[in-house]
């Protein structure tokens, strides 16, 4: 029912914004108009309502010449160049340096994966659960999905977003117990995740908090693929991207977002498979 009030009203809202745009557009000309019978105070109070109706509608806007910009650089984005065009990623913590490499292609073997939190600053925020699945050949062999007490209550906020309450914490394992074993887990895979800077920085942390050597597995961030391989979307949530490929999945539990970044992953991979064989018949 939420999801269907949901759709009812950005319906309703993609409505109001047409209508507002339209509005815009006919008092900038009717005020246009109205300088060659030199009525200026009707002048500026069109072009006044005019501003405001583009300003209620910035965002639809926005998109629109956002889809130009791709359009007329889809060609671009969808080159033989490689999927990152960073070599690495340099994260800092307490004055120690942490270099992870990203991957420059596309990989069959690798481990998706996903972190719950308490929040958005690892320096002072938990990890609440560890979500991964391990790939070969695209084939998926094995999962790991642990709960992770934190030292501190969880915010109500945060326990709206990913449904993890505290009661559900309070027999888990804390941190250090928990990521030897996920560090035996991934090996050396390349992990991949989506706006993975997030998930690797809280991981690289506590890696460093206690005293387990750095890991030396390469990257991929599925943010950065969809943004190149899925062109016109409003923005690149993995909750928009969701809807995108129609996953009737409103969870935010770290191995339900895992499944959700491996569609992304496996589709960013077809079409760049796909425009290579399209290349290669063009020569």
């Amino acid at each position: 029912m939420k999801k269907l009030l949901k759709k009812f009203f950005n319906k309703i809202k993609n409505i109001l914004e047409i209508i507002s745009i339209s509005l815009g557009i006919f008092f900038l000309l009717v005020s246009i108009a109205t300088i060659e019978d030199r009525e200026y105070l009707f002048t500026f109070i069109f072009f006044i309502i005019s501003i405001i109706s583009f300003y209620f509608s910035r965002k639809k806007i926005i998109h629109f010449f956002e889809k130009i910009k791709t359009k007329f650089m889809h060609d671009t984005h969808h080159s033989d160049k490689p999927i990152n065009s960073i070599n690495n990623d340099l994260y800092i913590f307490n004055n120690s340096e942490y270099i992870i490499e990203c991957e420059n292609k596309f990989v069959d073997n690798y481990i998706i994966l996903d972190l719950q939190t308490t929040g958005l600053n690892s320096s002072t925020d938990e990890i609440t659960e560890i979500g991964a699945l391990k790939f070969d050949n695209n084939k998926l062999i094995d999962t790991f999905q642990t709960l992770v007490k934190p030292s501190s209550y969880i915010p109500e906020n945060i326990i709206e977003i990913n449904g993890i309450t505290n009661k559900e914490l309070e027999n888990a394992k804390t941190i250090e117990f928990i990521l030897p074993k996920f560090i035996d887990f991934i090996e050396d895979y390349t992990l991949i995740a989506h706006n993975n800077s997030f998930d690797l920085t809280f991981l690289l942390r506590n890696l460093q908090k206690y005293n387990i050597p750095c890991i030396k597995n390469k990257t991929i961030d599925t943010l950065s693929l969809s943004r190149k391989y899925i062109p016109y979307l409003e923005n690149y949530q993995l909750e928009t991207l969701k809807e995108f490929f129609k996953i009737d999945n409103n969870s935010h539990r770290a191995i339900h977002n895992c499944e959700a970044t491996n569609k992304v992953y496996q589709y960013c991979k077809k079409e760049a498979e796909n425009k290579l064989i399209k290349n290669k018949k063009g020569k």
